[in-house]
């Protein structure tokens, strides 16, 4: 019979926190595609799209310097912008 998932975690909770954080790299590991070559290709695929766009006029770049703040404010307190000096 299978055991309960708060078995689970009562026992593993008495690991060490390393033998725990080795735990849970295996399991988010376990979550990630298999196929992550799929995700890159099909990201490198939209960069070479959105290029062409813009070689053609169609699409206009926005400096680093207005798209970071615009960005971050997006995002709130979990994205910090960097001034770009160092």
């Amino acid at each position: 019979m299978a055991r309960k998932f708060s078995e689970i975690q009562e026992e593993l909770s008495g690991l060490p926190a390393s033998e725990r954080a080795k735990l849970a790299l295996a399991l988010v590991e376990s979550l990630e595609p298999e196929e992550e070559g799929d995700i890159a290709e099909a990201w490198r695929i939209e960069a070479e799209r959105r290029y062409e766009q813009y070689r053609r006029g169609e699409i206009q770049a926005i400096p680093g310097e207005q798209f970071s703040p615009t960005f971050a404010a997006g995002w709130g307190d979990s994205c910090a912008v960097s001034s770009g000096s160092g």
